[in-house]
């Protein structure tokens, strides 16, 4: 048994083409939503989280006074 292979007939293949519309606007739009969602979200995860734990201060967290990044800081060792 054998594959039949398409051959070109006059430079172009007769029925193999396809044809996709493709609308930039809607793409555009989209793209948009998830940029203004994302937005949103930062906002939204830093006034619930970040804002409160930075109000509150190093001391809240056993730290001394004038600790610059208060509950943010990493006990990592040297090195890294």
């Amino acid at each position: 048994m054998t594959a039949t292979k398409l051959r070109p007939k006059n430079g172009t293949l007769s029925n193999a083409s396809l044809k996709i519309t493709v609308s930039a606007e809607t793409w555009r739009f989209i793209a948009y939503i998830f940029f203004w969602g994302m937005i949103a979200f930062a906002m939204a995860v830093s006034n619930t989280v970040v804002t409160p734990k930075l109000a509150e201060g190093p001391t809240a967290f056993g730290m001394e006074e004038g600790s610059t990044c208060g509950p943010f800081n990493r006990n990592w060792p040297e090195g890294n």
